[in-house]
């Protein structure tokens, strides 16, 4: 849902004008919610008359993987899928995902109303997509206009590490909104002790970050706190000329933690 409106935002965004038809925001949500059990999930559902969509492609599917957790060759698969993904800046989602299948899946839904989401995930929750295109936009003018090589490589960084932001933002969100809508379906069905064995199956899989993954979330993070390296790369090469010095973008404003991802 997320992507289906970026893409079409940015088909009628114009980089000239400062507006747009209709602009794109995140899923609306606290910013911590209760642990959402089935009760919860009937109040957040959509009335029958109006399936959601995303519902009728998701659950059918973990359905069919809840039934086939306790077949080897099935659970070799998943494995497999789930390495693929732990390769990924999507990982930390992974270990989200298993902390509420398993609580889901032990926890009597009476009780579930003292759990609360971790801060699973760094994400902005209000993030406004519309101001975000526009400055990617304004970052390829630049960088289509710039010849040094060291300061095409800081418009790069800074495209790049939006451009993450963006969609991990979007991505987090809708975990946030479907999830407990598809949990509230498995669990209708039975099949909580399918839940828990997914979740031992997803805390099988090693989630540790290589070294591309690190650099790729440092980017992102460092986008997400604002820190924009072309603006520091500009002031440093301006103090340089100056002073005549060695002077050089500090790392400090960099978030400290990169783990949280």
């Amino acid at each position: 849902m997320f992507f289906e409106r970026l893409s079409l935002m940015m088909g009628t965004i114009a980089l000239d004008k400062g507006t747009v038809e209709e602009d794109v925001k995140l899923p609306t949500h606290p910013s911590k919610l209760p642990f959402i059990g089935r009760n919860l999930c009937r109040g957040n559902r959509q009335s029958s008359a109006v399936p959601e969509p995303r519902l009728k492609a998701v659950v059918p599917l973990l359905l069919r993987r809840c039934q086939a957790s306790r077949v080897e060759g099935e659970v070799q698969k998943m494995k497999h899928e789930l390495e693929s993904v732990s390769q990924t800046l999507s990982a930390s989602l992974l270990v989200h995902i298993s902390t509420t299948f398993d609580i889901a899946a032990r926890v009597p839904p009476a009780e579930q109303w003292g759990y609360v989401y971790d801060d699973y995930a760094d994400y902005d929750r209000q993030l406004n997509t519309h101001p975000e295109i526009q400055q990617i936009q304004e970052l390829k003018v630049k960088l289509d206009v710039t010849e040094d090589d060291d300061e095409r490589r800081t418009l790069e960084e800074d495209m790049t590490g939006k451009i993450l932001w963006l969609c991990w933002c979007g991505i987090c969100a809708e975990v946030d909104q479907l999830l407990p809508m598809v949990l509230d379906c498995i669990q209708r069905e039975g099949f909580n002790w399918g839940l828990h064995d997914i979740s031992n199956i997803i805390n099988s899989i090693s989630v540790d970050p290589d070294h591309d993954r690190a650099h790729l979330q440092r980017i992102m993070l460092d986008a997400g706190a604002g820190i924009a390296k072309h603006r520091l790369f500009l002031s440093a090469r301006t103090i340089k000329n100056t002073q005549g010095t060695n002077y050089s973008p500090s790392t400090s404003d960099r978030p400290p933690d990169e783990s949280n991802l």
